[in-house]
C-alpha cells in the first residue's frame, strides 16, 4: 500500500469525521476521545496481528521439532543396532550407527518414505566423505517431475559443504534446526548428525517441513485482512467512536486471549472456545471476523499438527510418541498390564507382490479388525510400518492371560483379506511382555516385547511368544559376537 496515498486518504476522512462529531457530539464527545477511540482500535487489531505472526511462528518450531522427534522414532524403530541420544526434553540430539552401513538401498528408500509421508515434508540421508570434507546423499525422498526419486540409488557427492548454514554444526557433531537452502529456496528443516561409536561424525539424517515462504502464508493472509478490515472499520469508528469501540473491542480481547491460549499446553478447551467464537464472529465483515477466520486457521493448523505428531495418518491409531506417553502414565499410576507387540509377517512381500496400495489396505483393515476384538480398557497403537501393540490391562500376574490374549487376536487374522488388487491372507508374529516382571520402564518393555517378537518369527511365524529372560541373553550374546566375528 502507497504510504503517500493512504496518509492523504486517511486525512481527508478524519476531517470530514471531525466535522460530522462537532456538529452531532459537541456537547457530549470531545475530540481527543475520537482519535484515541481510534488509536486504541488501530492497536487492537495489529496487536492481534502480531499475535498471530507469533503463533504462527511458534507453530512451525513445535512443527519442525516434533519432524525431528518423529524421524529419529521412526529410524530407531526400523533399524537394528542404533542408538538415538537424546537432550533433556527428549528431542534428538544424534544418532549412533556405523558408517559401514550408509549405503544406498531400497530400505533406505522406504525407510524415508515413511518418515515424510508422516511429517508431510522431505527426508535425506547423508554420509561424511572425509576425502572432501562434504556429505554426499545417498538417498532422498525428492522426486524429479517424471516422478522419478533424484539420484536414484546413486551417490550424490559434496551436496553440503564449508559454508552451508548447517556444516559447522554438524561436523562438531551438534543438530541443527532452521533454513536451509534448497533449489534457490529455504526450507524449514531439522538435521540430526549420525556418529560412530566414537561419537564421530559420519553422516546426517535431515527432515523438512516444507519452503518456508510456504509456511508463512497464513501470517500474509492474516495480515492483509487485519490491514483491510482495520481500515474498513477506521471510518465507521470515526462515524460512532463510543458505540463501535464498545462492539469492537470486546471480542478483539476475547479473540486475542484466545488466540494467546492456542499456543499453550491447555489449548483443547481453549481449541472449543474458539470454534464457538468463529461462529459468533467469522461472518462478520470486519476485522473482528478477518481475527477470527485468521484464528480458525491457526486451530486448523495446530490441530493437524497434533494429529501429524500423535497420531498415524493410515489408520488413525496413536503412534509410538503417543503410545510411550500412555505406558510412562500406566506405569507411574502403578498399573498391571501386559504389552503385545504384533508384527505382521513378510510384509515387505505383500508390499513387493501386491503394491504399496494394497499394504496400507491390509494394514488399515488389520487395524479394524483387532480394534474390534478389544475390551473397552484395552489400547492400540501402530508403531512402526507393520507393527501394532496392544496395551491389556491385567487384575493379576497369575492365570492364563496370555492364552486369552491370543485368542482374541488371533481372530483378527482367520477370514481372508480383501484389497484392490485381490484376495489375500496374513499371519500375525506377537511378543507379549509383563509390566513389572519385564520391564520396569516403557522401553525396556517394550524392547523385551520386541525380543519376545523375533523369537517368535524365528521360531514359528505367526505365533504368540512369551518374554523369556533368555530372549535377551541370546540377543546381547549376537550383538557380542557381531564385533568378534569382525575382528576374527
Amino acid at each position: 500500500m502507497n504510504s503517500t496515498k493512504t496518509d492523504i486518504d486517511l486525512a481527508a476522512t478524519d476531517v470530514d469525521v471531525r466535522s460530522a462529531v462537532s456538529e452531532k457530539f459537541s456537547s457530549r464527545m470531545p475530540i481527543f476521545f475520537v482519535v484515541v477511540s481510534v488509536s486504541l482500535l488501530l492497536a487492537i487489531g495489529f496487536l492481534g496481528n502480531n499475535l498471530i505472526r507469533n503463533i504462527n511462528t511458534n507453530n512451525a518450531d513445535i512443527r519442525i521439532n516434533r519432524a525431528g522427534r518423529a524421524a529419529a522414532a521412526i529410524v530407531d524403530a526400523n533399524l537394528g543396532d542404533i542408538t538415538v541420544n537424546t537432550s533433556a526434553d527428549n528431542a534428538p540430539t544424534s544418532i549412533e550407527i556405523e558408517a559401514d552401513r550408509l549405503e544406498p538401498s531400497e530400505s533406505y528408500n522406504a525407510l524415508l518414505d515413511t518418515v515424510a509421508g508422516v511429517n508431510e515434508g522431505a527426508a535425506n540421508i547423508f554420509r561424511l566423505n572425509a576425502d572432501t570434507n562434504s556429505y554426499d546423499r545417498i538417498t532422498t525422498t525428492f522426486r524429479n517431475p517424471a516422478g522419478e526419486r533424484v539420484g536414484g540409488t546413486m551417490v550424490e557427492p559434496g551436496l553440503i559443504t564449508e559454508g552451508h548454514p548447517a556444516f559447522a554444526n554438524l561436523r562438531s557433531g551438534q543438530t541443527f534446526v532452521g533454513e536451509v537452502p534448497v533449489a534457490g529456496r529455504l526450507r524449514l528443516a531439522y538435521l540430526t548428525p549420525l556418529v560412530d561409536s566414537q561419537q564421530e561424525p559420519v553422516g546426517i539424517l535431515a527432515v523438512d517441513v516444507g519452503f518456508v515462504d510456504d509456511l508463512g502464508r497464513i501470517n500474509a493472509e492474516t495480515t492483509r485482512n487485519t490491514i483491510l478490515w482495520t481500515s474498513v472499520a477506521l471510518a465507521i469508528v470515526l462515524a460512532a467512536a463510543i458505540y463501535f469501540v464498545y462492539r469492537f473491542a470486546r471480542p478483539l480481547y476475547h479473540l486475542i486471549g484466545l488466540a494467546n491460549g492456542l499456543g499453550s499446553r491447555e489449548s483443547d478447551e481453549v481449541a472449543t472456545q474458539l470454534e464457538s467464537a468463529a461462529e459468533d464472529y467469522e461472518d462478520r465483515g470486519d476485522e473482528v471476523g478477518a481475527l477470527a477466520r485468521g484464528l480458525g486457521k491457526v486451530g486448523e493448523l495446530r490441530s493437524m499438527l497434533e494429529n501429524q505428531a500423535y497420531f498415524d495418518s493410515l489408520t488413525e491409531l496413536p503412534n509410538r510418541s503417543t503410545l510411550m506417553a500412555e505406558l510412562t502414565d500406566k506405569f507411574g499410576a502403578g498399573d498391571l498390564f501386559a504389552v503385545s507387540l504384533l508384527g505382521v509377517d513378510r510384509f515387505k512381500l505383500v508390499n513387493d507382490s501386491l503394491g504399496r496400495q494394497a499394504g496400507d489396505e491390509l494394514l488399515a483393515e488389520y487395524a479394524d479388525r483387532v480394534q474390534y476384538q478389544l475390551k473397552n480398557n484395552e489400547y492400540l497403537a501402530r508403531v512402526g510400518g507393520d507393527e501394532f501393540v496392544v496395551i491389556t490391562p491385567l487384575t493379576s500376574s497369575e492365570g492364563h492371560w496370555p492364552n486369552e490374549i491370543k485368542r482374541r487376536l488371533v481372530r483378527a487374522t482367520a477370514e481372508p483379506f480383501e484389497t484392490s488388487v485381490g484376495e489375500t491372507r496374513l499371519s500375525v508374529t506377537s511378543g507379549i511382555a509383563l509390566a513389572g516382571r519385564d520391564g520396569a520402564e516403557p522401553e525396556k518393555l517394550m524392547a523385551n516385547a520386541d525380543l519376545a517378537m523375533q523369537e517368535g518369527k524365528r521360531k514359528v511365524r505367526g505365533s504368540y511368544q512369551e518374554f523369556h529372560p533368555r530372549d535377551s541373553q541370546g540377543f546381547e550374546r549376537q550383538v557380542q559376537l557381531v564385533p568378534e566375528l569382525r575382528n576374527a
